[in-house]
């Protein structure tokens, strides 16, 4: 029995050009329609070519359009077909495996078509004849193609040419592995070797021992890979020159823009508990605290120093209360993009108050909030005062509804716990304001709505503005599922940012014919593709 959409044209265009392989759900005709049969090849998707009309199937020139789409179609093609040079030339073009291994066996020696399958792909080189592999030109052409990759499957003396290796190592999308397979003379060519590292600095540790210990060529190799430190000699390694060379470059694939381990690793442990030279190396990379000796790591000179240069670094210093009660150290931290704890006493010093609220409202609020709370009090605060000693702020941010609500605009958000520790009332007008007025969309209304009391998740125009902010104010807990499950506004809303929205209305709205067809026409916004398909796969 045909599903409502099979012979729908507008929405299985959509559909196949979403996924190609729904092709089988199409009608008939459908199966016959070329544009069809088009989007569903342009979507990426290996075409279900069974599905395919047998009319199609018989028209060459169609075929010939689609095997340059698809090369693996010529596996279904008639042993006619794949005698066909110019379609198995088309499909060469695409994907060489495929037009070698499913074209006729005359082809595998046609330089035209051998050609155009080193240029899509890059192991066709392996499964050519050694003549083939000694062939400059077309090697030359492999590499350039494909990221120096198939320099392995050349010939020995191709491997050896300067020209060659030149091409692969300098080749767009080349990997630093290429450089194993050039010959070890070239291994051993400072020219060569700057060039390889130049373009990838991991390929230093195919070099020979000599270069690995020249000083250039190790410094050009640190400017796009930091890993490339655990390849340079030792005599290097304990270099301070070189040592702030390396630091000083970004390791694009740092957590938290942490040093990376292979230079902390292999950084002397003489050199890190050297102050002289540790403060010349915080205020390169304010990182290298996390690796420095553990005197060093308390020591308010070096750890301000570093967290001037990186605020994150006041994550790795060993805390002990001189140091970790530090307000300039706090401030300094902060201002730098870092996350210290803050000290709720120096919240009360309104100067140091002002200026942390602007970087992190929300740990200066509630500071300011416990502080304000504990005047009075008989125990002592982390500095050693005793807070029946300390005198109330002129100015009382507890319950001062009008200085919350112009934090918002600087971050801060009010959910209903913090609203409550305020002395704030959480009411319809803060939550409308904030959703309105937030500077983090996403974070404040998941952060508002997942806490909020039910009333205020059931409320529409709350729900509106606050699926107007992120489609994850859909997710469970925050608006009513009530709301959700039955309104089509709320869910369209939501999908303007994400078809992933229409996963979570109700069942109708999933077979919604508009809201699916928008779906499938937004794919690009689509962050998780699983939910489409769910949707998909009860809808067929």
């Amino acid at each position: 029995m045909e599903n409502q959409f099979a012979n729908d044209k507008e929405f299985m265009l959509a559909l196949l050009a979403y996924n190609g392989t729904y092709l089988e759900h199409a009608s008939e005709e459908l199966k016959a329609d070329k544009e069809v049969i088009m989007a569903a090849l342009k979507s990426g998707y290996s075409l279900p070519y069974e599905h395919v009309s047998d009319a199609l199937k018989t028209d060459r020139d169609f075929l010939l359009e689609i095997v340059s789409l698809d090369a693996y179609c010529l596996e279904f093609f008639s042993e006619e077909l794949k005698q066909d040079e110019q379609i198995v030339l088309a499909a060469a073009k695409h994907f060489g495996d495929a037009a070698l291994e499913f074209g006729a066996d005359k082809f595998k020696t046609n330089k035209n078509i051998i050609t155009e399958a080193v240029k899509s792909s890059s192991k066709v080189l392996s499964f050519l004849a050694e003549n083939e592999k000694n062939d400059k030109n077309l090697v030359i052409t492999a590499v350039k193609h494909h990221g120096g990759s198939p320099l392995q499957y050349a010939s020995e003396q191709l491997r050896n040419d300067k020209d060659v290796v030149i091409a692969a190592i300098t080749a767009v999308d080349q990997y630093y592995f290429t450089f194993q397979y050039a010959s070890e003379e070239l291994r051993n060519d400072k020219d060569v070797v700057i060039t390889a590292v130049g373009h990838n600095g991991a390929a230093l540790q195919y070099a020979s021992e000599r270069l690995r210990d020249d000083k250039e060529v190790a410094m050009a190799a640190l400017i796009n890979s930091t890993e490339a430190f655990k390849d340079v000699s030792e005599r290097l390694r304990s270099d301070k020159e070189f040592i702030l060379h390396a630091i000083g470059q970004k390791d694009v694939d740092a957590v938290d823009d942490d040093l990376d381990s292979y230079i902390s690793d292999n950084i002397p442990e003489k050199l890190k508990a050297d102050k002289d030279f540790v403060l010349e190396m915080v205020k390169v990379n304010g990182m290298v605290l996390g690796c420095v000796s553990d005197e060093l790591k308390v020591d308010k000179d070096v750890v301000m120093l570093a967290v001037k240069n990186n605020g994150k670094a006041y994550a790795h210093f060993e805390w002990e209360d001189e140091t970790f009660y530090d307000k300039e150290i706090i401030l300094a931290a902060t201002s730098n993009g870092g996350t210290p704890s803050i000290i709720n006493i120096f919240t009360l010093d309104e100067e140091f108050f002002d200026k942390i609220f602007n970087y992190r409202p929300n740990a200066a609020y509630l500071a300011r909030i416990e502080a304000e709370d504990c005047i009075g009090q008989t125990w002592k605060n982390k500095i050693g005062q005793s807070w029946a000693d300390v005198k109330k702020p002129k100015r009382q941010i507890t319950g001062d509804r009008e200085f919350a609500l112009r934090g918002v605009k600087k971050g801060l958000i009010l959910d209903v716990s913090l609203c409550r520790q305020a002395g704030i009332v959480f009411d319809k007008e803060i939550i409308l304001y904030q959703l309105k007025n937030c500077k983090d969309k996403i974070q404040a209304t998941s952060s508002i709505i997942n806490h909020a009391p039910e009333e205020f998740k059931a409320d529409k125009e709350i729900a509106l503005e606050a699926v107007k902010n992120t489609w994850l104010a859909l997710l469970p807990h925050n608006i009513s599922d009530e709301l959700i499950l039955s309104d089509k506004e709320i869910i369209m809303e939501g999908m303007k940012h994400s078809p992933d929205a229409l996963y979570y209305g109700s069942d109708n709205l999933k077979n919604d014919r508009e809201l699916l067809l928008s779906a499938l026409l937004n794919k690009d916004k689509i962050n998780h593709t699983n939910r489409i398909d769910e949707i998909l796969d009860e809808l067929f």
